[in-house]
């Protein structure tokens, strides 16, 4: 007799199938790659912005095969992913849950690129990478961005990265490079105190989330010079899609014991089932089956957030122990928005140092002092319906100088003479002295 599985869903877990031979390329270490150029120009209510935004793109290219780097990024990405889920959750005990650790992760993996010292040592060990070289953590997100940009034909899938830097401000092109290189990344100089730029970004975060994802920034802090910001977006269709006319409302019990009305999705199906000491779950596949949700019910005794941190721990193991069984399941439809200010997750996780004015280093990004994280920000959609489910979410790294500027070198603040002069001849053209710069401004 079949078993009956009424779904109470613990997480939105996207998982990717890694079936791929076992053969591996490393992409060159050259930063002059021929990716295909596509311009992107930007507009909004007063029309255009005036500046275009370069965006490299795979194209119509072979889908590249997973090389190990990749594969070993997946696994620690995913340990980083339970590090996180836990923490929010045991902020949020009472609330839906939903995020993309894959966009947080590649966020951080730019801002890395800029991070030096302590600094750098503190998130690589945040995010399970210690021990990885730097080309080694590139390589591996490139491939990997590569890999599931392109991987099922079926699937609506893309992951973009952009660098947003404030006009006038230099920074090293070393920091730049990579990312454009590993990270895909767009690149845009705007002016950040123009009213329109909040916009702008929001704009071009809207553009690759589908519409869903807006108003990630609500306004830019006159000592920000930066940012990083990664966007992704998942429409999927259910290999097996749900029969709209068994959808029928039942009861779904709350954590508190109440009980709200719900419309399940309902079905008899051959399925991917584990039964495991603290939860049951089961795999719905995503088009030709590389893609898939797993759903994970804790065992009635147990309360879900205490199951958390015990799904991440037993994760690489369960995962390989799904067996196809027949079951009669019942999902619940659900569609929500969540936002979260990541400073105090990423501080929980070791990684203070990043937003310390004082103690960051950011020498890979310019040797100013005073260069840290001042906000990091993340947004996110599901919707999950009879057809698939659409997903997507926004990470925003804002880059700032402490509020008071270092004190210069030279600093012309009492009076002082100057001279306008040729250079090959050494002639002087104009002579001055200066004892009240505000005499007449400008």
């Amino acid at each position: 007799m079949s078993k009956k599985v009424i779904l109470s869903v613990l997480a939105c877990v996207i998982t990717l199938a890694i079936c791929c031979s076992e053969k591996s390329t490393t992409p060159s270490n050259s930063f002059n790659d021929d990716f295909s150029q596509k311009v992107h120009k930007f507009t909004n209510a007063n029309g255009p912005i005036g500046f275009e935004v370069i965006k490299k793109g795979y194209g119509n290219q072979d889908i590249p095969e997973l090389s190990e780097d990749a594969r070993e990024i997946a696994s620690l990405v995913n340990q980083f992913a339970f590090d996180l889920f836990t923490s929010v959750v045991d902020d949020n005990p009472d609330s839906n849950v939903f995020f993309s650790p894959l966009s947080i992760s590649m966020a951080l993996g730019m801002q890395l690129n800029g991070a030096d010292g302590n600094t750098r040592t503190d998130m690589l060990s945040s995010m399970h990478l210690t021990g990885l070289e730097a080309e080694q953590i590139n390589q591996g997100f490139r491939n990997l961005m590569g890999y599931i940009n392109t991987h099922d034909p079926e699937i609506e899938l893309s992951t973009v990265n952009s660098i947003w830097l404030n006009n006038g401000v230099v920074i090293k092109r070393d920091f730049v490079s990579r990312n454009q290189y590993f990270f895909d990344a767009s690149v845009a100089n705007v002016d950040f105190q123009s009213a329109g730029t909040v916009d702008l970004i929001n704009q071009w975060i809207s553009s690759y989330t589908g519409g869903k994802i807006t108003d990630v920034l609500d306004m830019i802090p006159a000592e920000a010079f930066m940012y990083l910001v990664n966007a992704i977006y998942m429409d999927a269709p259910w290999t097996v899609p749900f029969d709209t006319l068994k959808t029928t409302q039942r009861v779904f019990s709350m954590s508190d014991g109440a009980q709200i009305p719900c419309h399940f999705m309902i079905d008899y199906r051959g399925i991917s089932f584990v039964d495991a000491d603290i939860f049951e779950a089961v795999e719905l596949q995503y088009g030709n089956g590389d893609f898939s949700m797993v759903l994970i019910l804790p065992r009635e005794d147990l309360q879900i957030n205490d199951v958390v941190g015990l799904v991440g721990s037993e994760w690489e193991f369960r995962s390989d122990s799904f067996q196809k069984t027949n079951l009669h399941i019942a999902v619940p439809k659900f569609r929500f928005t969540y936002d979260i200010d990541l400073e105090p997750v990423l501080t929980s996780l070791g990684m203070s140092v990043i937003f310390d004015p004082i103690n960051a280093n950011f020498t890979g990004i310019t040797d100013d002092p005073g260069v840290y994280v001042s906000r990091a920000l993340h947004k996110a959609y599901v919707g999950v319906s009879e057809s698939g489910t659409e997903a997507t979410a926004a990470t925003v790294i804002e880059t700032s100088f402490t509020g008071e500027p270092p004190e210069p070198d030279v600093n012309f603040n009492r009076p002082f003479l100057f001279l306008i002069k040729e250079a090959h001849s050494g002639l002087i053209l104009f002579m001055g002295k200066v004892v009240n710069p505000v005499v007449d401004e400008m």
